[in-house]
């Protein structure tokens, strides 16, 4: 039987690639600093391994995976989230062991705000006015209209503002200064093999719990499509890909930035789809019927925020009672049903931190400063 590990198990997005690569007849293994996630309760998970940290310990994180890797004869290492800046480094370790994603050089380029605003310009791709937030043109943006600071590396919204014509900010070389673009947000999330593109879902949030969408809703733009194609088509990407767009009044779309990974878009892929063109087996990926999805317990939490308001919890709740869960099946109930108590340590962390959960998902995990330092000097 062929095995497939997961480099991270916490997040619903993991259960979809999981349950397509259970049904498929692969043996799924899920890899994760917690020693309980959403995943390990899946009938899909075949074993779950506690791993170190990979922001907090990336070489530790790395040994461990590839350990895993070997002891279960592993053919595909999938990374999941943020993770897949730090899987990426496995491709050198593991010849013989297919890693989706792309190279570090690649992933960092878009993973960087600043070098990825300066790649799309560069390939002709509508992107805001950005620069780095201690050049001297940083401070002629500020001074001509409202714009958004934000660190460079940073996942999960984490580190951004939004910030008035003339405002003082901190001129860093780890952050930016972007013209502020006003209009509706939208995101996208393609799957891609050898610079060719399976499969794009585009949505936009219905429910946002900090500054991470909990509740989406499919839209089409074939300006998004195309501008995933045309990025995808020139750096031959080969894994997930995922956009922030504005779009203004008229129409027009702006990349904000580049997330490299697998986002909350997967959602609405059809799940058995979703193995078969990872392995490159069929060419397209098929969209779910259902275009408005949610995660339950997390837009729950939201709906809660309504109160004393009962006619505004009233109608929070009808709202949810129209969208479907995107962990539940009936076949697989469980994470659904034990997320509550799976997602504990992320809950704790979260009300010690007093922070989101979106960041307090991402914090062990995210790429950092210090852990570039330690795989340079690796």
């Amino acid at each position: 039987m062929s095995a497939v590990l997961l480099t991270l198990g916490r997040l619903p997005k993991a259960l979809d690639p999981a349950r397509s690569f259970a049904k498929l007849g692969w043996r799924v293994i899920v890899a994760d600093p917690f020693a309980d996630h959403l995943t390990g309760a899946s009938r899909a998970c075949a074993r779950s391994v506690q791993v170190p940290s990979p922001a907090d310990d990336p070489a530790g994180w790395l040994d461990a995976i590839e350990r895993i890797a070997r002891e279960e004869n592993v053919r595909l290492i999938l990374p999941v989230s943020e993770e897949t800046l730090y899987a990426s480094y496995l491709q050198a370790r593991l010849p013989d062991v297919a890693v989706f994603t792309m190279p570090p050089n690649v992933l960092h380029e878009a993973h960087d705000k600043w070098r990825f605003a300066k790649q799309a310009k560069a390939l002709g791709l509508p992107v805001p006015a950005t620069w780095r937030a201690d050049d001297v043109q940083a401070r002629s943006l500020a001074d001509s209209g409202d714009f958004v600071w934000k660190e460079r590396r940073s996942c999960g919204g984490g580190g951004t503002k939004l910030l008035p014509q003339g405002a003082a900010f901190e001129p860093t070389d780890h952050a930016i200064v972007q013209e502020r673009i006003k209009g509706e947000e939208l995101s996208s999330c393609s799957l891609c093999v050898n610079g060719e593109i399976r499969g794009t879902a585009i949505y936009r949030a219905s429910v946002i719990s900090g500054t991470v969408a909990v509740g989406f809703s499919r839209v089409d733009d074939a300006r998004v499509n195309d501008f995933a194609a045309r990025y995808a088509a020139a750096t031959q990407w080969t894994g997930f890909l995922s956009f922030d767009f504005m779009r203004d009044a008229a129409g027009q779309i702006f990349a904000l930035e580049c997330n490299p990974r697998l986002t909350s878009g997967v959602h609405f892929f059809e799940t058995d789809d979703l193995a078969p063109a990872i392995l490159n087996q069929s060419k397209q990926l098929r969209l779910r019927q259902e275009a408005d999805l949610q995660q339950f317990w997390s837009c729950l939490q939201e709906a809660q925020g309504a109160l004393p308001n009962v006619f505004g919890f009233a109608r929070k709740l009808r709202a949810m009672s129209q969208r479907r869960d995107v962990t539940f099946t009936s076949h697989d109930p469980l994470p659904l049903l034990t997320m509550p108590w799976t997602a504990r340590a992320l809950l704790r962390r979260a009300a010690r931190e007093r922070v989101p959960m979106a960041v307090a998902a991402s914090a062990d995990i995210g790429w950092s400063l210090r852990a570039a330092q330690i795989l340079e000097a690796a």
